[in-house]
């Protein structure tokens, strides 16, 4: 039980003790199957989406599998943008992580709550209210759903960083090139996303 507890205080923003970026997860739906399954326009789409979050591009790598599908990859100075096409059902997961500062009207409808696209309706928040924001992300989204001709796309979004919450010890500092000893947590789960995880429902 305590780890549902604990769970809930990350979705509830509570945990981060000092943030180090932004990590959104971008759904479409309804998208053509010739988009999806090209790699070069998913390529595309990504390029364009980078340019247009004002991401700076270092790498990339891109697969389109014998049969159908793409997966791609931008690595940016920022972090990261990624995409998975499974073309026969209209739908891709992406990535989008960045590092830098929060602001307030970053991201849209809060963390873990989604916003919602509809081509007729536009972007909107579960309560219903219209969905808007001012970040890279929040900009780099709507090319992807606009470049890949979604006709419906779901985005959530959490911070990342280090731990904060009773119980929970921040991790010590450590020296460049040092190596995490066993057992200790790192990340926004606090060490919850390791092989000894257990959780009763």
């Amino acid at each position: 039980m305590a780890a549902l507890c604990l769970a809930a205080a990350i979705c509830s923003g509570q945990l981060t003790d000092l943030r180090l970026g932004t990590h959104a997860i971008l759904e479409v739906y309804s998208a053509p199957f010739a988009t999806l399954n090209s790699s070069a326009l998913v390529r595309r789409a990504l390029t364009s989406a980078a340019q247009a979050g004002n991401f700076s591009v270092v790498s990339e790598s891109f697969h389109a599998f014998p049969v159908q599908g793409v997966s791609g990859l931008l690595l940016v100075s920022e972090s990261h943008l990624s995409i998975h096409t499974w073309p026969e059902h209209g739908y891709a997961a992406l990535d989008l992580f960045t590092c830098g500062e929060a602001s307030p009207t970053a991201l849209p409808c809060g963390p873990f709550s989604a916003a919602h696209f509809d081509g007729a309706l536009g972007w909107r928040c579960d309560n219903g209210a219209n969905a808007h924001a001012t970040s890279g992300i929040w900009e780099a989204s709507g090319v992807l759903v606009a470049r890949l001709d979604a006709g419906r796309a779901m985005l959530t979004w959490l911070e990342r960083g280090l731990p904060k919450a009773p119980g929970v010890a921040s991790p010590p500092s450590r020296a460049r090139g040092s190596f995490a000893s066993q057992g200790e947590q790192y990340g926004a789960l606090g060490g919850l996303e390791g092989p000894n995880l257990r959780v009763e429902l």
